[in-house]
């Protein structure tokens, strides 16, 4: 959104400053003298400031400069990371740094410190001092398999190759921006010629003020060098989403992604991509609003009607919601949190329930479920729930509306309906929430945890996240004497067949569980096959809370992603968890051992997995793991 911004603020600019500005920015070059009085005066003349622009990006001055603008120095690198929000903030400092996307328990750990107080620089030089890199320098030891290879780990390593002269100047040019003052340069190769080793001096430039001041200052780059860094990605769908992004301020729709991926894959420069977003229809039209236009915030009340204008409105249904309330004595500052999916579903939301309960702790909160509100009985955040067998989306949320200060929709990317203000996150990924639940085939390009999206969107983000899921459970109605562990192939929905692991790997596995002394139980509705003769079955034998009960005192959960994972991590149970065709990232927690061949991308809520079908057509996903996978990681778990 860097270019998108610079844009707006130039086209609302005098002539002279966006003509001035707009070289400077797409051609690198100051525009001064008879240039830009012929230029000004041909704006004057009524000349359109989009032919200025469209007139330089497609010239071969943009393209050449476009192949040939230099890579930036460290600290450049570091200065983009910065300015961004927490979130962004630690995951592109993991990309920058080491070259590809962190894990979510890294992230979490990032943002979880930032939350307790340390400061952006404080994350960074933790980081850039941390065992991994300092391994590798001692080793001078390049990783390859890292995406761009020319990350900062790697670039470190190659200074830290060259000799103590060229190595004190290259040092403080990535580091500091500027070569060393001649005394400052005599002292320090004296230094290392006396015992200083390369780790040290490069450990007294981390930890200084100098680097800590320039870390936190505002990057120069303009809007040429913000282009060059996106034509580097390798990645067609990141590239043309950065794309989007950069020039468009939104992420792109299904449909634009899918046309541009198809044309990078069919032999289209990215060169023609950008000048056909950055000169689109649609860019033309935001560059020239207003500047109070661009100054509105995104964080605002939804507005229902504008969301969903032709959603209907259930009186029945709103009236027995409102007759609940009244028999409930429920005041009118009540909180409506509405998720109705499925078991998952009623654990994720209490994320939700917590951070709220936190910021608010005098309001009362509902849990508006399409089934399992018994989950919620003796719950610490959940007030009450309501649970409601209907679910027909906007038409539910309509009804809704009005009966008490505030109703949130929980989707993924959320939207609340009342008093509360939405976030810049929701406004910057509204199309997520607006296309839900399709969006669902999508959701994993924002690289968070479903229970994060939910409170990001909100702005709660401060108050809990993906680890605060909750369950308070219930006593079991008899103990299991020995070891054991809870076992489910349990899909939830016909859509979920994908998720299905084969009868032969569980037998392997239970047979093998039976060697470890361990004792597999079965969890699950009474409709879900039997994984094998041998295990406890407990199928359709408990409530939802006498199953949390069950985890709660086992070794642990093994099975595919579905309700019983979610309400494991819930009572604090560790899981090993297959993921075929959902989301680990959307849906494993930290601690979550994921378990999957990661042959092809996640295609819940397309077309095919509706169906139960493959993408690919085949029989069973590409993504299910053997039952030796499983077991190393089951190994790890009860070690």
């Amino acid at each position: 959104m860097r270019i998108f911004h610079a844009l707006q603020q130039l086209f609302t600019a005098d002539h002279q400053t966006f003509a001035v500005g707009v070289y400077r920015q797409f051609l690198n070059r100051q525009l001064d003298g008879e240039d830009l009085t012929v230029l000004v005066n041909d704006l004057l003349a009524g000349g359109a400031r989009i032919d200025v622009l469209t007139n330089i990006v497609i010239s071969s001055a943009f393209e050449q400069l476009l192949a040939g603008v230099p890579r930036l120095s460290v600290i450049e690198s570091l200065q983009e990371v910065m300015c961004k929000n927490d979130y962004e903030f630690v995951k592109r400092l993991y990309v920058v740094l080491f070259g590809m996307e962190p894990k979510l328990a890294q992230i979490q750990h990032g943002v979880d410190l930032l939350h307790a107080g340390a400061s952006k620089v404080d994350v960074l030089q933790d980081l850039l001092l941390s065992e991994e890199i300092m391994e590798r320098l001692s080793r001078l030891k390049l990783d390859h398999d890292s995406k761009p290879s020319r990350n900062i780990a790697n670039m470190l390593v190659h200074i830290f190759g060259i000799d103590e002269s060229a190595f004190i100047i290259m040092l403080y040019r990535e580091l500091l921006g500027c070569d060393p003052e001649q005394q400052e340069f005599l002292l320090l190769s004296t230094a290392l010629r006396n015992g200083m080793s390369k780790p040290d001096l490069y450990k007294m430039i981390i930890q200084g003020s100098r680097f800590a001041g320039l870390a936190q200052s505002v990057s120069s780059q303009n809007c040429i060098g913000i282009l060059r860094e996106l034509m580097e990605m390798t990645d067609e769908d990141v590239f043309v989403t950065e794309i989007y992004r950069e020039c468009l301020d939104r992420n792109p729709d299904t449909a634009g992604l899918a046309t541009y991926v198809y044309r990078l894959e069919t032999g289209t420069p990215k060169l023609e991509i950008i000048r056909s977003i950055l000169l689109s229809d649609e860019a033309a039209e935001l560059y020239c609003l207003t500047s109070s236009d661009r100054n509105t915030p995104k964080a605002r009340v939804a507005d229902f009607s504008k969301l969903w204008p032709n959603a209907s409105l259930s009186i029945d249904f709103r009236t027995s919601v409102k007759q609940l309330l009244r028999q409930r004595n429920f005041p009118d500052t009540t909180s409506l949190l509405v998720k109705t999916g499925g078991l998952g579903d009623c654990v994720q939301m209490t994320a939700v329930a917590k951070a709220l309960k936190i910021k608010e702790p005098d309001r009362p909160i509902i849990a508006i479920v399409g089934d399992n509100s018994s989950l919620f009985d003796q719950h610490p955040y959940i007030d009450s729930a309501i649970e409601l067998r209907y679910r027909h989306g906007s038409e539910l949320i309509r009804s809704m509306i009005g009966l008490v200060e505030n109703v949130f929709d929980l989707s993924y990317v959320s939207c609340a309906y009342g008093t509360w203000q939405n976030s810049d996150f929701f406004g910057d990924n509204i199309w997520y929430y607006q296309h839900f639940p399709l969006s669902g085939s999508r959701i994993d390009d924002l690289n968070m945890h479903a229970c994060d999206l939910m409170l990001y969107s909100l702005g709660l983000e401060q108050y809990a996240n993906c680890n605060d899921v909750f369950i308070n459970p219930d006593v079991v109605p008899e103990e299991i004497p020995g070891d054991y562990v809870i076992v489910c192939n349990s899909t939830g929905s016909v859509q979920g067949n994908l998720k299905r692991w084969s009868a032969d790997e569980w037998i392997n596995l239970i047979k093998w569980l039976h060697l470890q002394g361990i004792i597999p139980v079965q969890l699950g509705p009474a409709t879900d096959a039997l994984l094998h003769p041998s295990v406890m079955d407990l199928r359709g034998k408990t409530t939802p809370r006498q199953a949390a009960g069950y985890l709660k005192l086992s070794k642990g959960y093994i099975g595919i992603e579905g309700g019983l994972f979610h309400l494991s991590k819930a009572v604090g149970a560790p899981a090993v968890v297959v993921f075929a065709s959902t989301s680990a990232t959307c849906f494993a927690y930290p601690d979550t051992r994921v378990v999957t061949r990661r042959q092809c991308r996640p295609c819940w809520w397309t077309d095919t997995w509706i169906q139960a079908e493959c993408l690919r057509g085949c029989k069973a996903c590409l993504n299910l793991p053997d039952w030796e996978s499983v077991a190393a990681e089951v190994s790890k778990m009860l070690s």
